[in-house]
């Protein structure tokens, strides 16, 4: 599930002194179909709540929401396996940082 980056660029505009840097990505919501709701989970809940304006939802907005994923019993356990490789790959690394970005497509359009 780690994001692929093809690239991280640094940009300094003529007659600006100041130059801006920018990273381009795979979109990791890889479908035609529409996202209606996006969370990103760390597994905290400090500070792990949306603010005012925010589009995307944290820890704290998807416990207070029952939101509940039903997933086939192969499709869990696969997705199970690449989180703990991809955790696995992290801590070996000598990083800590990890989010699962989950999209929601209501069936209906319709958040529930």
């Amino acid at each position: 599930l780690l994001c692929r980056f093809y690239g991280m660029h640094r940009v300094k505009p003529a007659g600006n002194m100041y130059s801006f840097h920018f990273l381009i990505m795979e979109s990791v919501f890889n479908t035609n179909l529409e996202i209606h709701t996006v969370f990103d989970l760390k597994g905290s809940t400090v500070n792990r709540f949306a603010k005012r304006g925010e589009s995307v939802y944290k820890d704290v907005d998807f416990a207070d929401s029952n939101f509940r994923f039903r997933l086939p019993k192969t499709i869990a356990g696969k997705l199970e396996g690449v989180i703990k490789a991809d955790v696995a790959f992290l801590k070996e690394a000598g990083l800590m940082d990890y989010s699962l970005l989950v999209g929601v497509h209501y069936l209906d359009n319709k958040p529930k």
